[in-house]
């Protein structure tokens, strides 16, 4: 029998307890709804194999105190709360949720990329002081160019996507890349000003990891079209927020839609909020009610598959932080 600890901010649904516990009845399931809850249970962290958690819920100090860990499933995609270091010299499996935002995140992107083009949010501004403007200008998605910075999983499905309303997809990677349908055209890290001076719209999808920290900053802005938005569903320190509130005060470029910062929630004093060409969401393009399934899923396929590590998916490369 192994034991496996569940500990998630998030609720996970008593069926879904159950499904483990019934799909898997040689081993035993503790569930915990915070991390804090496990520091207690001494007992339960030296025998555990398995922990499922967010990166928060996985210290140097509760790693101490479990010798027989051998996997760490993260129901996030960042890990970058995670002691990789630690995890790496106690040759610990780690796995994490990626993919499973890809439908989500892709629907967000489009939406926001229709709003922009179809100016949707000031026809929305116009209703609310009942005003009827039929000569405002609109544009098109169709024949404008996408480009995207990280063709993982949801880069892909959000290239997909975007395919549909023809546009151009071109697609930047630190890595070998399988030809995709999708995507007409790829282009290496080194070339990504390329990208940046021939995309109406910038899109970050990459992990935060010590090579893309600021990965965007005020010369990769001013290699934008002044006509061009960028946005951000990554992480926030992707991109230096200074330089960008710089380059959006002065108009250097059409606008930003940002979903994650540096600081969250995003404080009420900052400037952000006072920008007119900006549209910000709180960490909300990858929310879906099915998180907490798909995450079990991938952790479940994988289960049934331990201790074989060569065969189990999003195992994390803890070197590289993805």
């Amino acid at each position: 029998m192994i034991l496996l600890i569940i500990s998630s901010i998030a609720h996970i649904d008593e069926h879904l307890q159950n499904k483990l516990r019934n799909d898997f009845p040689e081993n035993q399931f503790l569930f915990f709804s915070h991390p804090k809850e496990i520091e207690s249970d001494v007992d339960a962290l030296e025998r555990t194999e398995i922990l499922i958690a967010y990166g928060d819920g996985v210290s140097p100090e509760v790693l101490d105190v479990m010798p027989n860990l051998k996997w760490v499933h993260v129901l996030s995609s960042g890990l970058n709360l995670l002691p990789k270091a630690k995890l790496k010299s106690k040759e610990t499996i780690v796995t994490n949720v990626k993919g499973i935002h890809a439908i989500p995140m892709s629907e967000y992107t489009i939406s926001m990329i229709l709003n922009i083009v179809r100016r949707n949010y000031h026809f929305f501004q116009l209703q609310q002081k009942n005003e009827w403007e039929s000569w405002v200008t609109v544009e098109e998605a169709y024949g404008k160019t996408l480009g995207i910075i990280g063709l993982g999983t949801v880069g892909m499905d959000i290239a997909k996507k975007a395919k549909v309303f023809g546009m151009n997809i071109m697609g930047m990677c630190n890595q070998s890349q399988p030809v995709c349908e999708y995507v007409d055209e790829v282009v290496p890290k080194e070339n990504m000003e390329y990208l940046l001076r021939n995309s109406d719209f910038v899109l970050l999808t990459v992990p935060l990891t010590s090579d893309t920290f600021h990965l965007i900053d005020i010369n990769e802005l001013n290699m934008m079209k002044k006509s061009a938005y960028i946005m951000n569903i990554s992480r926030g320190n992707v991109i230096n927020e200074e330089a960008l509130i710089q380059v959006l005060k002065e108009k250097r470029i059409a606008g930003a839609v940002l979903d994650v910062f540096s600081s969250e929630p995003l404080p009420s004093d900052h400037p952000i909020w006072e920008l007119d060409n900006v549209m910000v969401t709180p960490h909300a393009a990858g929310r879906t009610p099915f998180y907490m399934e798909r995450s079990l899923d991938i952790f479940t396929t994988n289960l049934e598959i331990y201790p074989n590590e060569s065969k189990m998916v999003n195992v994390i490369d803890l070197d590289k932080g993805y």
